[in-house]
């Protein structure tokens, strides 16, 4: 997934697409499955960089984790 993710971005930057520039609102929003026997818990780890290019975009960012059962 974070790898996806880093394309998009890639792609953004690489496009120079800044969402506030064509007053636009964009939000990343991640959903998590956790709980269940296979994933407790779940872990997204976004470098400084990841964020960084996030913010440049004018994205904002929402993660969530949802109960599973199993």
């Amino acid at each position: 997934m974070l790898a996806s993710i880093r394309q998009f971005l890639e792609r953004c930057v690489t496009g120079n697409v800044t969402l506030p520039a064509y007053d636009l609102h964009g939000e990343l929003s991640i959903g998590v499955a956790v709980g269940d026997a296979v994933q407790f818990a779940s872990v997204l780890e976004f470098t400084t960089h990841d964020l960084q290019r996030i913010a440049a975009t004018g994205l904002t960012l929402s993660i969530a984790a949802y109960p599973a059962s199993d």
